[in-house]
């Protein structure tokens, strides 16, 4: 009879308590709904390098979230042909078009400054892969991956290595437009 009593508690209890969490798991369409009807602001995406497979919609969100202007800071170091190590902090813009239609991929621009004076552009093609892993290869031929990231819709920070290794890039920016 007690155990009887028990187990009854034991199925109210959960029973209480499932109820209690489910209206905080409900999600709108780009963030998470909120009784007064007003969007509350997006969860950040953030990836890493470990990342399972992520959705489409997932990648459409990143899509969305990653094209536009982005400034901000890159610190970047790398190995030179007598294989020092050479390091540089510098203003960064990455522009990133929009793809055409619903590909995972497309075209942007990098520029960068050092003290006002612009040191380097170049135009690169991006693409995501399924775990939502930027890849982007410039006009040169040289590949970079971004593998780790935490992209919001104001702003964009991580780190990416060159498809040889011997380039490391930490950049932190903000949205423009």
């Amino acid at each position: 009879m007690i155990a009887c009593r028990l187990r009854y508690l034991a199925v109210s209890l959960m029973a209480v308590l499932i109820a209690l969490a489910t209206p905080g798991c409900e999600r709108g369409e780009d963030g998470f709904s909120d009784p007064s009807g007003k969007e509350t602001p997006q969860e950040p995406i953030v990836i890493k390098p470990d990342s399972v497979p992520v959705t489409n919609k997932e990648l459409d969100g990143i899509v969305k979230r990653l094209s536009g202007v982005w400034e901000g800071s890159l610190s970047t170091q790398w190995f030179n042909d007598y294989g020092e190590i050479v390091a540089g902090t510098y203003e960064a813009n990455y522009e990133f078009e929009p793809p055409v239609g619903t590909s995972y991929q497309g075209k942007g621009l990098e520029t960068l400054y050092q003290n006002g004076t612009r040191v380097w552009r170049m135009s690169f093609e991006w693409s995501l892969n399924e775990k939502g892993h930027i890849r982007f290869v410039n006009a040169e031929g040289r590949g970079y991956n971004i593998k780790e990231y935490h992209l919001t819709g104001e702003a964009f920070s991580g780190t990416y290595h060159s498809d040889d290794m011997l380039e490391t890039c930490r950049f932190d920016m903000r949205k423009q437009r």
